[in-house]
């Protein structure tokens, strides 16, 4: 975790969300750092993808879903804390541990899918 904690209600929904897959997370701090394509931003379906990486950085990759290819080349960095506002449920699923992946439509976590393939449908809403 790097430096301080999230917000109760965020880490709370965390929990939630890891314990409905039946992963065991990997959560990240509010000051961990994220990369997110600039379409992503905008869009209302994103897809997140959390490879293995070195603190500062979770891992986590944020592309628009629609987008046949990722934006490579045009992302950002933003830290955990800059998104919770405008982007809690990103927050929520960046508890999934490296190799998982997410679905979001809106604030609502859709589909999260382990390594294995195997695909949740935690239709988690995240309203903070």
């Amino acid at each position: 975790m790097i430096g301080e904690p999230l917000e109760p209600r965020i880490a709370q929904l965390q929990r939630d969300l890891l314990r409905t897959v039946g992963a065991t997370g990997e959560p990240a701090g509010a000051g961990g750092y994220i990369r997110v394509a600039r379409t992503a931003l905008e869009a209302v379906s994103v897809i997140g993808r959390r490879y293995r990486d070195d603190l500062p950085l979770t891992g986590w990759q944020i592309d628009a879903a629609h987008s046949a290819q990722p934006d490579h080349g045009v992302h950002g960095q933003f830290q955990l804390r800059e998104l919770i506002a405008d982007k809690p449920a990103w927050v929520v699923a960046a508890a999934l541990p490296v190799g998982w992946s997410f679905l979001c439509v809106g604030n609502t976590i859709v589909e999260a899918v382990s390594p294995d393939g195997t695909t949740h449908e935690p239709m988690l809403s995240v309203d903070v």
